[in-house]
């Protein structure tokens, strides 16, 4: 059986170097176990082996065997125009392996400027930082021994960038921006999420290729999706989400979600219709950052399946990991997830446009628009049209993440008139849906305006999704956006 993709002409090349690590201390090995507790990976009960060669034999992997293969997997190099060569001890290593893989795989955020924080748009300077920084990324990825496949993130493009994976396509010139290939009997595909997670409801035309790729998917082939956000099982940020759920109806093999954004490598079991998906966040590949998990994996198939993992966590050593545990998945949240008497939804990008949209009054200087949700809003103001609803209102729900009610500098107000305004105490969630009563003395207006204030001007603040007014559904009932 020879060792090669039938979607792509990746060639395969031979290196005679064998890499040797220090081990570090016994404290350090017992930190990486408690890391590997907290952050949700384990291994095999050794802490750390000294070398690949280690690994692979603990593991009970031989990557010399004709039926096994390798492809390494990274993702965040973040370079940086102020930085030099970030990414080049990982490639430096990977050159050294024997064998060498088939190919690398980094999953986004190559880059830095395209957008220093999810949702910003990049001023000119920093759009020519960009552009050196993929510069820099590319000299340094031309020295691979082995084929690269390359998605983008949030720092990679921009919302609204027109074309997308503009700034991308001026290092990377004949790169798509996603595709799909075979290889060692599994599917690949890559994605190409956007500026910030959304895939479905910006991208026609690439939802439409993906429908039509997974068409010629048998349904029992293992599938490995790669792309920068770990949202599988989100329903804040649900470009992702929404995505997975319409793309596997009926299919039966594993599913894998390659990502990274996420700095900590986890990884975490979702459940579809038919299988389940692990989402596995592969932590920053940046060896100049002490405050991730820092370090790439090394995939291991055999039998057109994923046989083991390897974690190079840098300065420590080869961890042979655990396979996921997909006996109990956890389950893909929808917006608004078992919100019942909805009367009115406006999910953001999905239901409006945040650029034309008739409902959203305010969005401050700086709104961070994720195109499918908000990025740690500063001040928005919705405006609800009471009287044109068809039915009785009586509250409001806000999709949004977590911090809305543990972030102290969060906080919610009503109004019939956009200037005289109620501060509402924020509840508890419900699968990310914070429901408020509506003041009595606001129901019998013909406006109900909400806002959303972040009184700490930092970027740190809830993500949000996407408002609904609830109440006594009229049988007559037409303006439901849903």
């Amino acid at each position: 059986m020879s060792k090669e993709m039938t979607r792509d002409n990746h060639s395969n090349s031979s290196a005679t170097h064998q890499i040797h690590f220090i081990a570090r201390s016994r404290l350090l090995v017992l930190l990486c176990l408690f890391s590997a507790v907290l952050f949700g990976h384990t291994t095999e009960g050794h802490g750390a082996y000294n070398t690949l060669a280690e690994a692979y034999q603990a593991a009970g992997f031989d990557p010399c065997d004709p039926n096994c293969y390798v492809f390494a997997g990274a993702s965040d190099c973040h370079y940086k125009y102020t930085e030099t060569n970030p990414a080049r001890p990982f490639i430096d290593e990977i050159n050294a392996m024997n064998p060498l893989p088939e190919f690398l795989l980094i999953t986004g955020d190559i880059i830095t400027s395209a957008s220093t924080n999810m949702g910003n748009i990049p001023t000119e300077s920093k759009k020519t930082s960009a552009l050196a920084e993929y510069q820099m990324a590319k000299a340094d990825l031309d020295r691979l021994l082995v084929p690269y496949e390359l998605t983008l993130g949030n720092h990679d493009s921009y919302p609204y960038e027109t074309p997308f994976g503009d700034l991308f396509h001026s290092a990377f010139v004949d790169r798509s921006l996603y595709k799909s290939f075979d290889f060692s009997g599994i599917h690949f595909i890559l994605l190409h999420a956007h500026a910030c997670g959304n895939i479905k409801d910006i991208d026609p035309a690439q939802w439409q290729w993906l429908l039509n790729d997974m068409a010629s998917v048998p349904p029992e082939q293992v599938v490995i999706c790669a792309q920068h956000y770990p949202w599988v099982g989100a329903n804040v940020e649900h470009g992702v989400s929404r995505v997975m759920t319409g793309l596997f109806p009926n299919h039966t093999g594993n599913v894998w979600m390659l990502c990274g954004h996420d700095h900590p490598f986890r990884e975490r079991v979702y459940a579809l219709p038919n299988t389940t998906i692990v989402e596995h966040c592969m932590g920053e590949s940046r060896a100049t950052n002490t405050n991730a998990d820092r370090g790439y994996f090394i995939y291991c198939l055999k039998d057109a399946a994923v046989l083991t993992r390897i974690w190079r966590e840098y300065d420590v050593g080869y961890h042979v990991c655990s396979p996921p545990d997909r006996s109990s998945p956890e389950p893909i949240l929808e917006p608004f997830e078992d919100v019942a008497n909805i009367l009115f939804r406006l999910l953001v990008g999905v239901d409006d446009d945040n650029r034309t949209s008739p409902y959203l009054v305010y969005t401050g200087s700086n709104p961070r628009d994720c195109t499918v949700f908000w990025n740690a809003p500063q001040e928005l103001i919705y405006r609800f049209p009471l009287r044109e609803i068809q039915g009785d209102a009586d509250s409001f729900v806000i999709l949004a993440g977590e911090q809305l009610k543990t972030y102290p500098y969060c906080h919610v107000y009503v109004s019939n008139d956009n200037s005289t305004w109620t501060e509402l105490s924020i509840p508890t969630a419900v699968k990310n849906c914070y429901t408020f009563l509506i003041p009595e003395a606001l129901l019998a207006e013909p406006d109900l305006y909400v806002r959303f204030l972040n009184t700490n001007r930092r970027w740190d603040g809830p993500h949000i999704g996407g408002l609904a007014i609830l109440g006594t559904i009229s049988p007559a009932s037409d303006f439901d956006m849903n």
